[in-house]
């Protein structure tokens, strides 16, 4: 076997690779590095500006408002004029019997009608507050989670490239052992397949760290990712609060406080269907004139239905179910709750052990182990089977790190999520580590 020639393919493997990543980043538009870093906090401002469902439920609370103001409006008085006695036969032939009137009548709701009517539209008008909260922080929610699956797949871009560059180190050391004679030339072919398959993951962790910016990228409406590296707190592990501490919040999460608000709807439309059981009162009043005498007269007249067969018997019951029912909904909204939290609380804790053990004991241990067998490579004390398998360890480490952090922060958002935008769901003052992605 051809050493030299082994060592120029492995050269060339490096070039391709570079040239693959260049043309990646150009299909992107700008190189990342030239343009500037984004931050989830200005990621958050362009999806709040831009979402249109955020701007439909904010325009609702406008709609809702409007029909509160309605709602609390009186009945308008009616006026009517009316003419009788003329047009017939005798002395109530022509005009010379005739009689007109003038009158002005007004509805007097009765049983409350007018405040337990206002009292449904203002119940409307906090649901639709309610529902712009939570349309709200489910966008943070979305947001903030394509913001760390993107901060992920930088972090795995950029250990890729510390493949590559390891792997390489590595065939260089190899070679050099082959040239001196005191390893078999396969050892070098080994060698060149690990720095190929290497180069090859790179390509997909570069596309898939393209399609995490494309994401957040649409999340405000944009066609393509014009913004740099993201910037943001990766590393910071806090511990998650026990479950009990947190079961005792969620009464108070935005989806509960949403659940509660349609009983409340429920009840108020109750009440108002209890207040049709009463009739309405209609008062008129008016003035009356007779052309044969020239005399005037005021008119009175004050009318009500009588309830006899319609009491509003069948929408009073339909109200009351509908209460019993919105209240069944309640109790199974807070049972898919704690069920959520409870097995997204679970996720969180086993992330966080894990990325605390991955990255005290395994990670750091992984590195230590590699140092020392790749001394002893080179010395002759281990063969290369052994550099191989301490150099996949220590690659498997560090990415089943990433995958640790990964997951504890989407379980960190989810928490945050069903507990609301002041839940807190970490022990204050606890931070582990403090880094930036940078």
């Amino acid at each position: 076997m051809n050493i030299h020639h082994l060592n120029k393919t492995g050269n060339l493997l490096v070039l391709l690779l570079c040239l693959t990543c260049t043309f990646l980043n150009a299909a992107e538009g700008s190189p990342i590095e030239l343009q500037a870093p984004i931050t989830l906090e200005s990621a958050i401002g362009k999806a709040i500006k831009s979402n249109p469902a955020l701007a439909v439920a904010h325009t609702e609370i406008a709609v809702r408002r409007a029909r509160e103001r309605q709602a609390g409006l009186p009945p308008n008085p009616r006026l009517s004029y009316e003419i009788e006695d003329f047009g017939g036969e005798g002395e109530f032939s022509g005009l010379r019997s005739l009689e007109q009137k003038t009158v002005i009548s007004q509805e007097i709701e009765l049983g409350g009608k007018r405040g337990r009517r206002k009292a449904v539209a203002a119940q409307g008008r906090t649901m639709a507050e309610l529902e712009y909260r939570v349309a709200y922080l489910d966008l943070l929610a979305k947001v903030e989670s394509l913001f760390f699956v993107l901060l992920t797949a930088q972090r795995l871009d950029s250990l890729a490239a510390e493949k590559v560059r390891l792997a390489h180190q590595v065939y260089n050391t190899v070679y050099e052992r082959v040239k001196a004679g005191k390893v078999s030339p396969v050892e070098l072919a080994r060698a060149e397949v690990v720095l190929s398959r290497a180069a090859i993951e790179t390509g997909r962790t570069a596309a898939q760290l393209n399609s995490a910016r494309q994401r957040l990228a649409a999340s405000w409406g944009a066609g393509e990712a014009a913004f740099g590296r993201a910037v943001g707190d990766f590393e910071t592990l806090q511990q998650p609060l026990e479950l009990p501490v947190l079961l005792e919040r969620l009464e108070n999460s935005p989806d509960m406080m949403l659940a509660r608000q349609s009983l409340a709807i429920r009840m108020a439309e109750e009440n108002l269907e209890a207040a049709h059981r009463f009739p309405n009162l209609e008062f008129s009043a008016g003035v009356k004139s007779m052309r044969d005498s020239g005399n005037r007269a005021f008119v009175a007249e004050v009318g009500i239905p009588l309830p006899l067969f319609n009491r509003n018997q069948g929408r009073l019951e339909a109200s009351r179910q509908n209460v019993v029912q919105a209240g069944y909904e309640v109790q199974g909204e807070y049972t898919e709750l704690v069920t959520e939290l409870t097995a997204t609380h679970a996720g969180l804790k086993a992330a966080y052990s894990e990325a605390i053990s991955m990255r005290d004991r395994v990670v750091a241990g992984a590195e230590r182990v590699f140092a020392a067998i790749r001394i002893g490579y080179i010395e002759g004390k281990f063969g290369y089977i052994e550099l191989l398998d301490a150099q996949r360890s220590l690659f498997e480490a560090r990415g089943s790190y990433l995958d640790a952090l990964r997951r504890y922060h989407l379980g960190r958002i989810s928490t945050n999520r069903l507990l609301g935008n002041g839940g807190q769901y970490v022990q204050p003052n606890d931070r582990e580590n403090n880094n930036d992605d940078r």
